[in-house]
């Protein structure tokens, strides 16, 4: 079996000759899609601010919440919702984020298959694998969702505004990117 290397979108990929035809190097690659109501989720609260609404007759308090779930199998989510409540804000939050979660292809040993970078607004984010060992180099927020996702090893670096909701945007747009470029490498491999 020969490796050859592929230039794709300015990286090189592994090109394998003489294996199976229909047997692919990204087979061991996958999303699963067993997400049921057993499945235990990791929920994690990322952000919880009291936000104020000035009416006629005074103030009305409502509690915002960003919550960010994930099965650590390769899907995740993240909800934000409002309440009268910092439990009702919370709970809504999750419901969302479970209703749109993002499966994520990932490698062996639950790794990032390319280094990624994700942009929303005036936030970059860069995301690449750390060798095995290092655990995960990265912010609270980026570090919540690495851990949803179940991976371990990775580093990442935020550049420009470091607000909440800009880098959870930003990186998700990261993970949706790598979803596309996962397809087209398995379609062109």
């Amino acid at each position: 079996m020969k490796v050859y290397w592929k230039k794709f979108n300015n990286e090189y990929i592994p090109k394998v000759v003489g294996k199976q035809p229909n047997k692919n190097m990204a087979d061991d690659v996958g999303i699963d899609s067993s997400l049921d109501k057993r499945t235990p989720l990791y929920e994690r609260i990322i952000k919880l601010t009291k936000v104020c609404r000035v009416v006629k007759g005074g103030r009305k308090y409502k509690y915002l919440a960003l919550v960010v779930v994930g099965d650590m199998c390769g899907k995740v989510g993240f909800g934000i919702a409002k309440a009268s409540e910092v439990q009702d804000a919370v709970i809504k939050s999750g419901h969302y984020a479970q209703k749109h979660m993002l499966g994520v292809p990932l490698g062996k040993n639950k790794r990032l298959i390319y280094n990624v970078e994700g942009k929303y607004n005036s936030t970059k984010v860069l995301m690449w694998n750390s060798r095995e060992g290092i655990g995960i180099r990265a912010g609270s927020t980026i570090r919540s969702i690495l851990d949803a996702l179940g991976i371990r090893n990775a580093g990442a670096k935020i550049i420009g505004s470091r607000n909440p909701h800009n880098v959870i945007r930003a990186v998700f747009n990261a993970l949706q990117g790598l979803c596309i470029r996962f397809r087209l490498w398995k379609y062109h491999c």
